[in-house]
């Protein structure tokens, strides 16, 4: 015998587009068609949701801070797919960008360094209160994502 499958809910599903952990495994970040969401892991909690215009591809918080790394992309991009943008949660708004003169192709995070994959090169940057500054850069093969 077969049953149909019960609805648990009423809402429509969510697309996820990218989902990230710190480098703590303590929160993480979940980008949509629609804007981004932040959560709690242990125990699960939605810590804070931004609605969006466009569509944000790559998404990577910083630590347990308030710090948000947004690169566009798909179909309706809120910015540019060469941009990562610093969003400050607590402020509601943009904080700081680093453009490149290609595509992003990935992001990672650590305490205190950002590391860039582009795609013939990999760059480091260094995050401190003074500001986001370009230490190293390293020629690769190609990066296909």
């Amino acid at each position: 015998m077969h049953r149909g499958r019960a609805s648990i809910t009423s809402t429509a599903p969510t697309n996820i587009v990218d989902a990230r952990f710190d480098a703590d495994c303590s929160i993480f970040a979940t980008s949509t068609p629609h804007g981004f969401a932040v959560y709690k892991t242990n125990p699960l909690k939605l810590l804070r949701r931004r609605n969006l215009t466009g569509t944000i591809s790559k998404i990577l918080p910083l630590h347990s801070t308030n710090l948000i790394f947004l690169v566009g992309g798909g179909r309706n991009p809120q910015y540019p797919p060469n941009k990562i943008i610093l969003w400050d949660e607590a402020q509601g708004r943009v904080v700081g960008e680093i453009e490149f003169s290609e595509q992003v192709r990935g992001l990672a995070c650590r305490r205190g360094t950002l590391v860039v994959a582009l795609k013939r090169r990999v760059v480091q940057f260094d995050i401190s209160p003074q500001g986001i500054v370009k230490t190293r850069e390293w020629d690769t093969c190609d990066n296909e994502r």
